[in-house]
């Protein structure tokens, strides 16, 4: 989803839905997506290919207006008030990079080291593997920032839709991000 003043998957076709009247600016690549931090995201579908159960990398050009509070950027699931969470997400929290991963009421996370800041573009990246130690790397801007562990085995629930810039909520969102997400 590169966010080229359009919203399609150029990849593998789940091509996504603008929801709240965002928009797009200059980004790090021609366009970025545009959240306003209120009621902005894209749903992008629940295709099969979404669904990882396994190894996991995420990454993304940000550029966070706010870094106070929770802002998701990337998640797939539904977090259902909490108690009943089926997700994995990768956000802002309290100026914190975080990947995580929650499944009822269990749920781990890694936060980076590095504090972000307002107006500054990052580049983001996640990886998870299940299959080796459960080890998640989060870097910024290429270099190794933290590493952490999570036992949570990624959820598994096709239906669920994947949302850049905020996280699915029962029948609504929450944790919108506010800023720029490109490529």
């Amino acid at each position: 989803w590169p966010g080229d003043d359009h919203s399609k998957d150029i990849y593998s076709g789940n091509h996504g839905t603008l929801q709240g009247g965002m928009g797009y600016a200059a980004g790090k690549v021609g366009q970025a997506f545009s959240f306003d931090g209120f009621d902005d995201y894209v749903n992008a579908g629940s295709g099969a290919n979404l669904n990882i159960t396994g190894e996991i990398t995420l990454d993304a050009w940000i550029k966070p207006s706010v870094v106070s509070g929770y802002g998701e950027f990337i998640s797939k699931g539904d977090y259902q008030g909490g108690a009943g969470a089926f997700t994995y997400f990768f956000m802002i929290q309290e100026g914190k990079l975080r990947f995580g991963i929650k499944v009822g009421a269990a749920g781990d996370f890694v936060d980076s080291a590095t504090t972000l800041s307002v107006g500054n573009l990052y580049h983001v990246t996640a990886t998870f593997n299940p299959a080796i130690d459960d080890v998640v790397m989060l870097y910024i801007n290429g270099a190794l920032d933290a590493t952490g562990t999570i036992t949570t085995e990624p959820p598994s629930r096709p239906s669920d839709p994947l949302y850049i810039g905020a996280l699915k909520n029962n029948s609504g969102t929450l944790n919108h991000f506010s800023g720029l997400v490109d490529e």
